[in-house]
């Protein structure tokens, strides 16, 4: 638990430093799996990154600079993040078992909370394939942090290296 604390410490530090020179390109995911296998996720994106990565999917300007702004773009933004950090227990979980609970925008952020009630009642390993923004930044560092049963693990995935396994027993 407090190398838990040291590490957010040590993001909140990144990402206000971050905020300030933007000198490298991240995001962060959490994961919380339940003890009753349901996955509760949440991503924080820079929201200049995250407006640039939308608009050139959509190959036309996307705003997002207002929590109304992000609700216009949901099955967007659903979109995309599906198609950049996926979830495979025995297979991919599908596109419809994404579910936003809420997004908003806090300082240069965009905040994506979502909910996954898989449809294996248990399980003891996950793959997760992150390459969120990848195909706008070839530097992108996506940091990851998985809770199950009182105990964590964190990733770092960059553009080269996108698929983890995480035991979680």
């Amino acid at each position: 638990m407090i190398g838990r604390f040291f590490f957010v410490l040590f993001l909140a530090f990144f990402f206000t430093f971050k905020a300030i020179a933007h000198p490298v390109h991240v995001s962060v995911v959490n994961i919380d799996i339940t003890n009753d296998y349901k996955i509760h996720f949440s991503v924080k994106i820079f929201t200049d990154d995250f407006q640039t990565v939308l608009s050139q999917v959509q190959n036309k300007a996307i705003t997002i600079n207002s929590n109304a702004q992000l609700n216009l773009h949901k099955e967007l933004i659903t979109k995309y993040i599906y198609n950049n950090l996926s979830f495979k227990i025995e297979t991919r979980i599908p596109e419809s078992f994404y579910h936003i609970e809420k997004m908003e925008i806090k300082e240069d952020a965009v905040w994506i909370f979502f909910d996954i009630i898989p449809n294996q009642r248990k399980f003891d390993q996950i793959e997760i394939t992150n390459t969120l923004m990848c195909d706008l930044y070839h530097d992108q560092t996506n940091l990851l942090i998985l809770s199950f049963h009182q105990s964590d693990m964190a990733y770092r995935y960059q553009c080269k290296s996108i698929v983890n396994k995480f035991k979680l027993n």
